[in-house]
């Protein structure tokens, strides 16, 4: 079958093989031996050899870029083309697995394709990011949840003794996929802040606040780290958080998170949930609202608004000034710091989250710094005392079917105790320390009791901490 062409006479065996068409002659005349063939129509499709699976590490809400090398094809008789895999390498591969086909076709229009997986994790546990102070721990989150450098564009910048600014920013930030709080004192870059805007080269740095909290030689300073700089600021903290409003949702927003500029706590959360719900974070004074904030919330033009706190932190008067510009307006509150940032996670988070983050109710700094990363991840921001974990705030990561926690801040702000419940919690292990830590290595027995207490259940006294067996770590020291 198909356009065979010969020439003379043939005289000895041939052999034809369907598969391909081809017939292979061998042929015998006057002493001499030759072979030559004849080809029918090619009916082989190519045969597709995939690359081998592939693992990646999430970098972001998105999942990863990855790459993989083509593979290879071949079909033994005419020229193939290809293979080509589909989704590309160098694509956005989500969070999960991810077939990808790769296909190759030859001349005669024969195709074959083969699979393979792409698996895109984001690694289940108890993670923490801390540094020896509030600005290396803020460059810590941005290191750790934003590792690409060129997936970051615009980088925030706020004063890290200072909340009001940080607070409304956070929202934004996590909103547009930026670091917040490479945070900096009024007239410096700490080294920590230095190095990170150095790895990720931003194009933008937009810093939040006037030149009474970052001063114009600081403003200078950033300018060596990016093309542009911008800086929103306005008369107070009230006109500030519109200026950043406005920046972040020039188009309006679906629903406005209200909180007090003048505490920190009920509003800590604030900027994770302002991004699940889709709108900024406003301040207001506890007993009047602010006329540019009114504005501002008439401009958005949100179908809700959400007070966080209590009565003490939003007055029922600012609540009925809310509710004249918004008939959809609520209270999220609870009988604490704690339950507040619960309540908020509950509203905001309903449908639960993969990844908590856990920090200090007791100071803003680590809060703010973990904010915008988890607004990025999708994630909420839950508070502890310090030393334990209130019972709804164990219930809620319960509830939203956390996998992942990652706790902001060293031990002394979240203690191991702390660490050591979550890891209960999610019935995951901490990594072996090993013998890397003996009794010299602390100053307190304090101190080397909890180190002992956190390890001790999955390693037992792997820094031999314990030389009388007692229970009672390095009880020479004071």
């Amino acid at each position: 079958s198909g356009n065979v062409h010969t020439t003379g006479y043939f005289l000895g065996t041939a052999d034809f093989d369907p598969g391909t068409g081809t017939f292979n002659l061998a042929s015998v005349g006057g002493g001499d031996v030759f072979v030559s063939k004849l080809e029918g129509p090619d009916t082989t499709d190519p045969v597709v050899t995939p690359p081998g699976d592939v693992v990646a590490e999430a970098t972001g809400p998105g999942g990863a870029v990855v790459s993989f090398g083509s593979g290879s094809a071949s079909d033994g008789v005419g020229v193939v083309s290809g293979p080509t895999c589909v989704p590309a390498s160098g694509s956005l591969f989500p969070v999960g697995v991810t077939t990808v086909t790769c296909s190759a076709s030859d001349a005669a229009g024969n195709t074959g394709e083969a699979t393979f997986a792409v698996t895109v994790v984001d690694p289940a546990g108890v993670f923490r990011y801390a540094g020896a102070n509030r600005f290396a721990t803020a460059a810590a989150v941005v290191a750790d949840d934003f590792p690409v450098a060129s997936d970051v564009s615009v980088v925030f910048v706020a004063v890290g003794s200072n909340f009001p600014d940080a607070l409304a920013g956070a929202a934004v930030a996590g909103k547009l996929g930026a670091p917040l709080l490479l945070l900096v004192n009024a007239a410096s870059i700490p080294a920590e802040t230095a190095a990170e805007l150095t790895r990720l080269s931003p194009d933008t740095i937009v810093v939040l606040g006037g030149t009474a909290v970052i001063s114009e030689g600081v403003e200078d300073l950033l300018g060596g780290y990016a093309s542009t700089v911008i800086r929103l600021a306005g008369a107070n903290r009230y006109a500030t958080a519109v200026e950043i409003s406005q920046y972040g949702f020039p188009g309006g927003a679906t629903e406005v998170i209200v909180a007090t500029g003048t505490g920190f706590a009920d509003a800590l959360a604030g900027g994770p949930a302002a991004v699940a719900l889709g709108g900024p974070v406003l301040l207001t004074d506890p007993n009047s609202l602010p006329q540019e904030v009114a504005d501002e919330i008439t401009r958005l033009a949100p179908t809700r608004i959400v007070v966080v706190g209590g009565t003490s932190a939003v007055s029922a008067t600012v609540f009925s000034q809310l509710q004249a510009l918004v008939a959809n307006t609520v209270r999220i509150s609870g009988s604490n710091r704690y339950a507040t940032a619960v309540a908020l996670s509950v509203d905001a988070f309903d449908t639960g989250s993969q990844r908590v983050y856990v920090a200090t109710g007791l100071n803003f700094p680590d809060a703010l710094a973990g904010a915008a990363a988890a607004g990025w991840w999708q994630a909420p921001i839950l508070l502890v005392p310090g030393t334990s974990i209130p019972a709804d705030v164990s219930a809620e990561i319960t509830r939203l079917g956390a996998s992942k926690v990652i706790i902001v801040g060293g031990t002394s702000a979240v203690s191991l105790s702390v660490e050591g419940a979550l890891f209960s919690m999610l019935g995951a292990t901490p990594a072996n320390p090993g013998d890397a830590k003996n009794c010299s290595n602390f100053t307190t027995q304090a101190a080397a009791q909890e180190w002992f207490d956190f390890y001790f259940p999955y390693y037992g006294d792997v820094g031999d901490l314990d030389g009388d067996d007692d229970l009672e770590a390095c009880e020479n020291l004071p």
